[in-house]
């Protein structure tokens, strides 16, 4: 479904594109090993679900692997 570096930091906002549409949106992993890795990925769900704004970017798909959990984004380039 997407593509990104993988060599990019996992503590951070990076940049994946989705392989079909070539879209580019925001992707935050959360590594599944540190201490309360699943409430965390389900309150920042919660919080997307919460505020729904035109100002506040939009959550579009959460997805999970042996290692993280994912939160793919609208992707808001320039700024925070």
């Amino acid at each position: 479904h997407y593509e990104w570096d993988p060599k990019a930091s996992t503590n951070s906002i990076i940049t994946a594109r989705v392989k079909v549409s070539k879209e580019n949106r925001s992707l935050k992993m959360i590594s599944r090993s540190s201490d309360n890795a699943e409430d965390k990925f389900k309150r920042e769900i919660a919080l997307f679900k919460l505020f729904d704004h035109p100002n506040i970017i939009k959550l579009h798909e959460t997805f999970k692997d042996k290692k993280y959990y994912y939160l793919i984004m609208q992707n808001c380039s320039g700024g925070e």
